[in-house]
């Protein structure tokens, strides 16, 4: 504003004049709406039968612990979308934050919850622009939200008799609310309601998988925070359950109410009026009443009981060093010229991983580097990593049924917690990371996965929402946004590239396969993994087939994660899995189930075919753009291509010729991996925005 506007009186005089009025009419309205639910609660709460009340302790109990955990939650919302627009200050910082603020909304004036948010986060060093950003979102998720899970009330039939087309209205609602989820819709919004709290507005909208995640988390409280109310009711009175639908939409209409009338701090009174005129028809006498009191009282002791828990931790964890300029980092130098030393976790999970991330551990610890790696005792990676010379720390065994990875998983992130705690890496690493991630988030550690399973759902979502980068080859389908880092090559080339294999026939002719000798890897999998569920391999009897077909092209070796039927063992592969790469680089084909192992052939410049119904990012840019694999769906679709590639001349020579393509057009997948680690070891951005590297 120009210095001779902000010195005019009558300019001056108007805005104070204009704020006095507006506090003047907040405040009337306020204790309008009180005095007036007060007299309705003083009236209503006469109608109460005293000896109709039959309290029962233990469902009053579980309706607090209800309530108490739908509020709890509300870290998770703000945790989640925050790492969306900035990097995550870890879930300690996010669990103090979110508890603190939420007391706040009993201060008058309606912006106590989103300043108790903005100090309490730069604390941790987020910007104040950020944390708007962030409440504004959920904020305005949970309206969105909250209206769709409340307008099917007009569909309950005190409503239905006095609104005609009832049904139609509860269509126009729900198709109203999923369009103001739309990113152009709701990212407008919020622009323009950032710039009228002064703030820039969203850099890049946010998109729908952004809230896909906080969205469940809102259904999840929404239902539980009703079942609470509908527990205490039930302590009260013997009221149905067939009501509990009602609850869970009265408690959140009451909720948006409260939050929208800017007036009433923490919706005091409104929310109370919402809530009696939604459960009057249905409650007899003046239990409406009584239970907005109840409830009332129950929703403030425990947002205080959790702001208090949030001032614990918040004494209890030390400030992170305020960033200077430049921020605080370790030299990217030491005196000899060679990089800083950094601490660095590596977390192996699969046999594949070992070989993934072999290199770089050699590489960090032949530079100083302090590394630890962790391990998980699943087929061969234990072996493997002590045939490599790698020290590691097996800290869980593979669990066999879905609820034994279940509890391998708790047992594991446990074991990693502690582990990292007492280690404090400066980085840790991963490939999935459904342990690392969420651990590292936790510490506050910097965490990179590396992913190249787009159909691993579940893996993907227990562990991305809270990587700090996420690194992702060539052909990878999948958009994570601004965290995401691409590079040109494929995973298997940083320990497939020449620089780092060197094929060694001698090792097949001492388990018995003559490597001049043309032979066939046919690879099986267990299908137990949880991305694998609900999927089937081939019979016995279509193997047997399969073999009969490729035996007159060379000796069929199979390769299988699990045991061979009794026909089939003296086809079993006599080579170790440890030497699985020699075995491929020789073999005339591969054919098989198994992803890793069909891009491993073709990056060695073998003919390879893979038959999974389960499509794979890199393996589907290995065959459009180098032609090395094959892409079917099943074992029948994939032996008529087997046998057209063995029936034809010069495959071999063709193969290395596309294979030198593909080396030629990929970066060094190792160098990058260290650099990069380096890199958010010591602070720095990522390479950024989903840029490819």
């Amino acid at each position: 504003m120009p210095q001779a506007e902000q010195n005019d009186p009558a300019r001056t005089g108007g805005k104070r004049l204009r704020a006095v009025v507006f506090k003047a009419v907040k405040w009337g309205l306020f204790l309008a709406v009180l005095a007036f639910v007060v007299r309705a609660f003083v009236r209503r709460l006469g109608e109460v039968s005293w000896g109709e009340i039959d309290f029962h302790l233990p469902l009053a109990a579980l309706g607090v612990l209800a309530v108490l955990l739908a509020k709890a939650l509300a870290f998770l919302l703000y945790g989640t979308l925050l790492g969306r627009f900035w990097p995550h200050p870890g879930w300690r910082a996010m669990i103090s934050s979110v508890w603190m603020a939420q007391v706040a909304k009993y201060v008058p004036g309606k912006v106590g919850s989103v300043v108790g948010m903005v100090v309490l986060l730069r604390r941790h060093h987020v910007p104040a622009r950020v944390a708007v950003s962030t409440v504004v979102v959920v904020d305005g998720l949970s309206v969105i939200l909250g209206m769709m899970v409340a307008v099917p009330l007009t569909l309950w039939e005190p409503v239905r008799a006095r609104l005609p087309l009832a049904w139609l209205w509860c269509l126009l609602g729900l198709l109203g609310g999923a369009a103001c989820l739309h990113p152009r819709i709701f990212g407008a919004a919020g622009n323009r309601l950032l710039k009228a709290l002064g703030y820039p507005g969203f850099t890049s909208l946010p998109r729908v998988r952004d809230y896909l995640l906080p969205i469940a988390v809102m259904l999840v409280q929404f239902a539980v925070l009703g079942l609470g109310y509908w527990l205490i009711a039930r302590s009260l009175h013997p009221v149905p359950a067939g009501l509990l639908p009602l609850f869970v939409s009265a408690t959140v209409l009451a909720a948006i109410g409260g939050f929208l009338a800017f007036f009433a701090p923490a919706g005091l009174g409104v929310q109370e009026w919402v809530l009696m005129v939604v459960l009057g028809p249905a409650l007899a006498g003046g239990l409406p009443a009584l239970l907005a009191v109840v409830m009332r009282l129950v929703q403030t002791l425990t947002e205080v009981a959790l702001a208090a828990v949030g001032v614990v931790l918040r004494r209890t964890s030390a400030a992170p060093p305020a960033p200077a300029a430049p921020p605080p980092a370790a030299p990217a130098r030491r005196a000899d010229g060679r990089p800083a030393r950094i601490g660095v976790l590596f977390d192996i999970t699969h046999p594949a991983q070992v070989h993934f991330f072999k290199n770089a551990v050699r590489r960090l610890r032949a530079e100083g580097d302090r590394v630890v790696v962790t391990a998980r005792d699943k087929d061969v990676t234990l072996d493997l990593l002590g045939e490599l010379g790698i020290a590691h720390v097996c800290i869980s065994r593979m669990g066999g049924s879905l609820a034994g990875k279940a509890r391998e998983l708790l047992r594991r992130d446990a074991a990693l917690l502690r582990i990292a705690r007492r280690v404090r890496p400066d980085v840790m690493v991963g490939k999935t990371g459904i342990s690392l991630a969420p651990v590292g988030a936790l510490l506050g550690i910097p965490r990179v996965v590396f992913e190249d399973t787009e159909h691993a759902r579940l893996e993907r979502a227990l562990s991305l929402p809270f990587a700090t980068c996420i690194c992702t080859g060539a052909g990878y389908m999948a958009d994570h946004g601004r965290r995401q880092v691409r590079f040109r090559g494929l995973p298997v080339l940083a320990y497939l590239a020449p620089e780092y294999f060197h094929p060694d026939p001698e090792c097949l002719r001492r388990a018995g396969i003559d490597p001049d000798r043309p032979y066939i890897v046919l690879r099986r999998v267990s299908w137990k993994a949880v991305h694998d569920r609900g999927i089937t391999g081939p019979g016995e009897a279509d193997l047997l087939a399969a073999v009969r077909r490729l035996q007159p092209f060379g000796r069929v070796l199979i390769s299988s994660e699990g045991p061979l039927p009794e026909s089939l063992r003296p086809l079993a592969s006599p080579a170790p899995l440890s030497r699985m790469h020699d075995l491929l680089a020789r073999a005339r084909l591969y054919i098989g189930e198994s992803g890793t192992m069909a891009a491993e052939a073709g990056a060695l410049g073998t003919p390879s075919v893979y038959c999974n119904p389960l499509p794979l990012g890199f393996l589907v840019h290995m065959e459009r753009r180098y032609g090395l694999v094959r892409n079917t769906r099943c074992l029948a679709e994939a032996l008529p291509a087997a046998e057209s590639l063995l029936s034809q001349t010069g495959t071999h020579r063709l193969w290395q010729r596309r294979r030198q393509r593909l080396l030629e057009e990929s970066v060094d997948v190792t160098a990058f991996m260290c650099r990069l680690i380096r890199r958010i070891a010591r602070g720095a951005p990522t390479f950024g925005g989903g840029a490819s590297a």
